[in-house]
């Protein structure tokens, strides 16, 4: 089955990182739906545990090529360096992923000085990031709530 929600995530060495191998476990716990998850660390760009790149700069091409494949949902929780490179004005990938999947729910949770720069769209869910957090509790419940409503 293809997987139906991309978590895109940094630091997977760091303790917090387990608030998103949580939130992988409690989507697929609760539906029928397989969960991919893209990590960006020192070591390079991993797609499922799979490395697929050491250039982090690479980062825009692979979630543009990735998001080729149908995703309904896809949730994004990076830290500041790694969300200018998909949001900058230049290279929004919001952009890019709205035109080719326009009915995609997307969570974003990052730094509020790049929050605020992205246009506000329908299925675009902001939630500022404060220190280490991969994830607040708030995030976590709208993401499993959003999952719950689907088919």
């Amino acid at each position: 089955m293809d997987a139906d929600v991309l978590i895109v995530s940094d630091d997977p060495e760091h303790e917090s990182f387990r608030q998103i191998l949580i939130l992988k476990r409690n989507i697929e716990d609760i539906s029928s739906k397989r969960v991919d998850l893209i990590t960006l660390s020192d070591k390079g760009i991993c797609l499922n545990g799979k490395l697929m790149t050491r250039d982090l700069s690479e980062i825009f091409a692979i979630l543009k090529n990735i998001l080729k494949r149908p995703y309904s949902t896809l949730i994004i929780s990076l830290r500041l360096k790694h969300l200018k490179r998909l949001f900058s004005r230049g290279n929004n990938i919001l952009d890019s992923i709205c035109k080719v999947q326009p009915n995609i729910t997307i969570f974003i949770f990052g730094a509020n000085s790049i929050l605020k720069t992205i246009k506000k769209r329908e299925n675009v869910f902001l939630r500022s990031r404060r220190g280490v957090a991969k994830l607040t509790q708030e995030l976590k419940e709208a993401v499993i709530q959003h999952i719950k409503g689907q088919p």
